[in-house]
């Protein structure tokens, strides 16, 4: 893409506001304006005089009662404590997957101004931010509240002061994004509410954490342009960050302003982040989940300040709870795994890094009125929030988990969704018409997910391109132009052509735009038998009368499985059972099928030649796995139609 047609798009699909805020941040990033704002020290003198402990009674968030939360949580007691031991030998879960060294000793301190994005060579900067979130503290907090061990409350004061000690106030990457501040501080606030009154609590350290979170609350206004100008997840979350600082300090002068910020653009986020439908702007499973987060603890953090939340927000984040849960995986509790997964976790609590049950069961008490799942082990995330659980006659057909946005099929034995998105906002993957199939709990077509944004070849952010998803790929080029790690641009838009009536429909039809340069449209049919069939017929839709042979390659990507392919035929053996799937041609001049299978990075089955970022699966930040990527590659004089289909179970082995 040539500059002058780069900054057309630029301008046309993230607006000229947007555009000149980033060009402020950057602007004062250059001429060092932001190192002569904000010296490397705050003045916290006047901290002095305060009682720490009543300032964290603020918040009006309290730890449950503990003989209650005992019983509620006995089965899941030697998991919680298994991992607050890690964290007593100094390690963690990273992004929620391999366990690693709590390192909070930063590689440079430098301001963070004067510092890249990366602490050099192939090393990825949110290695050094992830123990630095204190996701950690959480899981410190429960094992707290079920044993009464002192030992984890003075682990965490350790940590905190070693925090402290060697990341500076503004320097050193962990201060280099306002983001990351405003996660330290909510969870900073949380773990003191829990230990507040722990003996390792000294008035001391209370008044140590107190002045180091008001030092972190002024870091998040300076750089607020920046937070504006993207309108993502670091909107949201800094306002929320301002908010909880706001509440701990709103005698002072300074935290009503962070009061008034924090409100202000907290509510401007939700209401322009999230359509009516409530889909997120960042098009992320994983990043919807955490506006989620970011929600539920602001929605409590308000009634501390008798604020209520605006109708139009409460109505979209009603929604965004709505299309969460038609993702939602009834018998594992997972989601596909949609867009970006960075691993980002803001209260890791209630279950595994993958389900996502107890955030839908706290939203949805918040922002629909009723719990939409069954009482279980995810309630924990409402008990911290101190939300009512008053589900006495609690009735899955009572709501529906539907949302417009979801085009979803099936029941909860096997289920499939198909994407057809219209983006308000900066698309994260170019995957219009990716299909994710699950059957008894097992995601059987999957979506590959993120593993690094930064990293050597063929890993850097490789895995959002269109070829590695469950989709049809013309021409080697993807839906959309890459111009940039994260941004896509000459957005591919879809829509749905035919959907069959009721409330469990078993067809549907889209199509996408994305080729339109090339005068081609990708049409999709997803249809159920009802039973373990599933059928997928693509169609290349020619725009004019032009005759043309193009190519294409359809591409499923399965679980590593013991496998057997027969030509276009590909059979794995789950735990769950085997499964098959079929591509044959339906119609029109189909000229060459060439079927490969290929696993982690190389090929084990047709054409040598192969991209090495396929047949690879991560399914969180910084960890990737094999898996198999069944692609049949195909030249064709359009218009044409081709077929997959899938059989579940018995059948699909005869």
């Amino acid at each position: 893409m040539n500059l002058p047609v780069k900054i057309y798009y630029l301008i046309k699909e993230l607006g000229a506001q947007s555009l000149l805020l980033y060009g402020g941040y950057k602007l004062g990033m250059k001429i060092g304006f932001f190192r002569w704002l904000k010296p490397p020290a705050v003045d916290t003198a006047a901290l002095e005089d305060c009682e720490p402990a009543d300032r964290f009674a603020r918040t009006g968030i309290f730890p449950p009662e503990q003989n209650s939360f005992r019983q509620l949580f006995a089965k899941n007691l030697s998991n919680v404590l298994d991992q607050a031991d890690e964290i007593l030998a100094g390690s963690f879960r990273l992004f929620g997957g391999r366990l690693a060294k709590i390192d909070l000793r930063p590689p440079v301190t430098q301001h963070w101004s004067c510092l890249s994005d990366q602490p050099g060579g192939n090393s990825d900067i949110k290695d050094v931010w992830e123990p630095a979130r204190f996701g950690w503290a959480y899981t410190l907090c429960r094992a707290y509240l079920l044993t009464g061990e002192e030992k984890y409350a003075e682990k965490f004061w350790q940590l905190t002061e070693e925090f402290i000690e060697y990341n500076p106030v503004n320097y050193g990457p962990n201060w280099a994004s306002a983001q990351e501040v405003a996660i330290r501080i909510i969870a900073l606030t949380f773990a003191a509410g829990c230990f507040r009154n722990s003996p390792s609590s000294s008035e001391q350290r209370l008044k140590l954490l107190l002045a180091s979170i008001y030092a972190h609350a002024a870091r998040i206004p300076p750089t607020l342009i920046y937070a504006r100008a993207q309108n993502n997840n670091h909107l949201l979350v800094e306002a929320a960050g301002l908010l909880t600082a706001g509440v701990l300090f709103s005698d002072f002068s300074t935290g009503q302003k962070w009061l008034h910020l924090g409100w202000k653009w907290f509510n401007i986020a939700i209401q322009t982040q999230f359509s009516a439908a409530g889909v997120y702007i960042q098009q992320s499973v994983n990043y919807h989940r955490l506006a989620l987060q970011a929600s539920a603890w602001v929605f409590q953090l308000s009634k501390s300040l008798q604020k209520s939340f605006p109708q139009q927000s409460t109505q979209k984040l009603g929604q965004a709870v709505l299309w969460l849960a038609a993702q939602l995986d009834p018998i594992s509790g997972k989601a596909p795994n949609l867009g970006h997964n960075d691993g980002a976790y803001l209260m890791p609590l209630g279950g595994e890094f993958a389900d996502h049950r107890p955030i839908i069961q706290a939203t949805s008490r918040l922002f629909l009125g009723r719990a939409v799942l069954p009482p279980g082990l995810w309630d924990e995330l409402s008990y911290w929030l101190n939300i009512p659980l008053h589900d006495d006659h609690f009735s899955q057909s009572a709501l529906s988990l539907v949302n417009p946005a979801v085009h979803k099929l099936g029941g909860p034995v096997t289920w499939a969704t198909i994407r057809a998105e219209k983006f308000h906002g900066r698309p994260a993957h170019a995957d219009q018409l990716h299909v994710d199939l699950w059957w008894q709990g097992t995601n059987i077509a999957l979506d590959p997910g993120t593993f690094r944004y930064t990293a050597p070849p063929p890993f850097n952010n490789s895995l959002a391109r269109t070829g590695v998803h469950n989709t049809l790929e013309i021409e080697h080029q993807d839906q959309m132009i890459r111009a940039g790690r994260f941004l896509w641009l000459r957005r591919a838009q879809a829509e749905v052509i035919e959907k069959s009536p009721g409330n469990t429909p078993n067809r549907i039809v889209v199509r996408h735009n994305g080729y339109h340069a090339i005068r081609l449209i990708h049409q999709r049919e997803l249809h159920w038998d009802g039973q373990t069939t599933w059928q997928i017929i693509d169609q290349i839709i020619p725009e004019d009368s032009k005759q043309r042979i193009c190519s294409f390659v359809i591409t499923w990507m399965l679980p590593d499985s013991p496998w057997k392919l027969n030509e276009q035929r590909l059979v794995i053996q789950l735990p769950v059972g085997p499964a098959s799937v079929t591509i044959a041609p339906l119609a029109g001049k189909i000229i060459e099928m060439q079927p490969r299978l290929v696993r982690a990075g190389r090929c084990i089955a047709g054409d040598k030649e192969v991209e090495p970022d396929l047949g690879w699966y991560s399914p969180t930040y910084g960890h990737i796995v094999p898996a198999l990527s069944f692609q049949v590659h195909c030249t064709a004089n359009p218009p044409v139609k081709i077929s997959s289909t899938w059989i579940l179970g018995a059948e699909s082995s005869s």
